[in-house]
């Protein structure tokens, strides 16, 4: 079953999600846009998770992918909200990661993540239950939950999409990087084309700067945790052409001005356990603040 996005085309899907995530930067994106002309196209369904730069400027997307990532985006809200007894201490242990296992709110997640991986295996959209998760119909929803994973979905979709326009970029120039530097700097090049001009966008929205920076570092952080789910274990780990899952969050949040014990660090955490929790992943005791536990939680995915 293809499902083509009502009233848009390819082109103007991505770049309204692009818009959408850093409308300070609408100007200068349209001026690289026709610079660099890329062919983006909306192709069909098939097995795997499919975005990506191709030969002649080509910058691919599946329908089945985007939806993908909306359903992660909606297991994230509800590991987000749904725990409320989970205040996310100083100490993370094997016994507090089975206690979550037991919850409700996991199974909930769980399912829609197994509904993921089918969907991951297939070649066409297996819609899941729309009493739990509703079908993307391409407007914001007006509940909470709903518009938080449209906005991620936005975010998400506008960080992979600016990584490969990149990717783009760098075939049209002469550089010397080797093909892991070149995934680091289309990793730092779309993050930076997202939080570098928040300080013109809060002038003009009003919103503070630390407000902004979190929520758009946050939108970077669970796009990496999705590429973290998607992608088989096997290659977590550095290969010839990719850098490790890892080390490319690490090169993300180099340098990024976020306290020890921000909102951004607990939110992160609680996504990267709910991870460990699906893929049964065994940890010792892990201590230290927010930030600490996130480098500690990260080294479990190598």
């Amino acid at each position: 079953m293809e499902k083509q996005i009502d009233l848009y085309t390819a082109d103007d899907t991505v770049r309204l999600a692009i818009y959408g995530t850093v409308p300070e930067r609408q100007h200068e994106l349209n001026v690289l846009w026709e610079k660099y002309a890329p062919c983006v196209e909306q192709t069909l369904d098939k097995c795997g998770f499919n975005i990506q730069a191709g030969s002649f400027n080509s910058l691919l997307f599946d329908h089945k992918s985007m939806y993908m990532n909306w359903l992660f985006g909606f297991g994230l809200m509800k590991g987000l909200t749904g725990f409320e007894d989970l205040d996310m201490p100083d100490e993370i242990n094997q016994e507090s990661i089975n206690n979550i296992k037991t919850t409700t709110t996991y199974f909930e997640i769980s399912e829609i993540f197994d509904h993921i991986m089918l969907l991951k295996e297939s070649t066409d959209i297996i819609e899941f239950d729309e009493n739990k998760v509703p079908y993307p119909k391409g407007n914001k929803p007006e509940d909470m939950e709903g518009a938080a994973a449209f906005d991620l979905l936005c975010m998400n979709a506008a960080f992979l999409m600016l990584h490969e326009f990149r990717h783009i970029q760098l075939s049209n120039m002469n550089h010397n990087f080797s093909a892991i530097e070149e995934e680091k700097e289309c990793d730092n090049y779309a993050k930076n084309f997202i939080i570098e001009k928040i300080s013109e966008y809060c002038k003009k929205s009003g919103y503070g700067y630390q407000q902004v920076l979190v929520k758009r570092m946050l939108a970077i952080g669970f796009c990496f945790c999705f590429m973290i789910f998607i992608t088989p274990q096997k290659f977590w780990k550095k290969s010839k052409s990719h850098p490790s899952i890892k080390d490319r969050i690490g090169s993300i949040l180099k340098d990024i001005e976020i306290g020890s014990n921000d909102n951004f660090w607990f939110y992160i955490n609680r996504i990267l356990i709910i991870l460990i929790c699906y893929f049964d992943i065994k940890v010792e005791n892990i201590k230290g603040n927010q930030s600490k536990l996130f480098y500690s939680l990260i080294e479990k995915f190598e």
